[in-house]
């Protein structure tokens, strides 16, 4: 009974390493990094997007955007977040981040503060979160 009990032991214990060493084998730095970088992406999605709406509405009150400008934009958000929700570094490419949707995020951010609803610390921290998930975004639209 010891000498079955050792050898599925065995047997398992190989298993495992076989099954380590073909994984690790088979996962590309592309792959990994994309691993890494969609979850956090995703938790701050929500909050990079509501500074970017936020934006395009003080973008369209202030009369720099029209209707059909912002409906546009604001597909784009539904694009940045079917991209995210997918972990899909092709649909993510398609989305225009650091040309079209970036600056939108800083007026958002510059509006908050210049209304009050926040001081300048959130901002700063506001600012701070819109960097990493830029360079985070640029890192996964750099995916191949």
């Amino acid at each position: 009974m010891k000498a079955l009990q050792s050898l599925i032991s065995l047997a398992l214990v190989v298993g495992c390493l076989f099954l380590v060493s073909t994984t690790q084998s088979c996962v590309t730095p592309e792959a990994a990094k994309e691993v890494l970088l969609f979850p956090p992406a995703q938790l701050a999605w929500p909050a990079v997007n509501a500074d970017y709406q936020r934006g395009l509405d003080d973008g369209f009150s202030e009369g720099d955007l029209t209707s059909a400008a912002r409906s546009s934009l604001r597909a784009q958000a539904v694009a940045m977040k079917a991209a995210l929700q997918n972990k899909n570094p092709d649909e993510l490419r398609g989305v225009p981040w650091t040309t079209t949707m970036r600056p939108w995020v800083d007026r958002g951010i510059e509006d908050q503060l210049g209304d009050g609803d926040i001081g300048p610390t959130a901002a700063g921290l506001l600012t701070e979160q819109a960097d990493q998930f830029t360079a985070t975004i640029v890192s996964l639209q750099g995916s191949n």
